[in-house]
């Protein structure tokens, strides 16, 4: 991914809370002389000495599965919030734009065995259950259910090496435009311009002057 300087956020602690947030990413990878193919998916994500890891499960019938089985390199997209920048809303002549955060992710995966397997879902399931008023579990779920419904998945982890974060915040105004963008995204009032008018309000902007 092509991330200009002025774009980039370098913050390790801001680009795994992104990661935790939105963690329904894109598995995209390619075998040997086979076409590149991507899953959509969600992933669990965690550091162990200083290395970042994901691990996450794919159906068995995807045939994606086989183009990572030995330890290939996969490319995992994280994508959060983005917006229509209109360049009517500064005070000079510009051209319309986009604000965005994504997260391109390189690494290497490998299959996980049957009581990581196991583990993974726990965590998974834990995950997305915790604010449940009745959260559901492995345990609930009962142990046969479970050995009978991952007889159909396979789950890998995945060893991170690169990372490439965007995070395209109109970093390139000064206070002034800035503070008239959040006030014409506010205006729109609908989940992306909100989440990113919040995200300018953090942007240290350019000095004109």
């Amino acid at each position: 991914m092509f991330v200009p300087k002025l774009y980039r956020n370098e913050n390790r602690t801001e680009i795994l809370a992104f990661i935790h947030k939105n963690n329904f990413g894109i598995l995209v990878s390619r075998k040997e002389n086979a076409r590149i193919i991507a899953t959509h998916i969600p992933f669990m994500s965690k550091e162990k000495d200083g290395i970042l890891h994901l691990t996450a499960h794919i159906s068995k019938a995807n045939e994606q599965w086989h183009s990572i089985e030995n330890g290939q390199e996969v490319l995992v997209i994280f994508q959060g919030s983005h917006t229509y920048i209109s360049s009517s809303w500064y005070d000079h002549v510009n051209v319309p734009t986009w604000d965005y955060i994504a997260v391109h992710i390189y690494g290497k995966a490998r299959i996980l065995s049957h009581e990581e397997t196991i583990a993974h879902l726990d965590e998974l399931v834990h995950h997305h259950e915790s604010l449940e008023e009745k959260p559901v579990s492995l345990d609930t779920m009962g142990a046969d259910y479970v050995a009978k419904e991952m007889k159909g998945l396979v789950a890998f982890e995945i060893d991170v090496n690169e990372i490439f974060s965007a995070f395209k915040l109109s970093q390139n105004r000064d206070q002034k435009n800035l503070d008239h963008i959040i006030l014409e995204l506010e205006k729109r009032n609908d989940e992306n311009s909100l989440a990113i008018a919040e995200a300018l309000k953090k942007v240290k902007p350019q000095n004109h002057g």
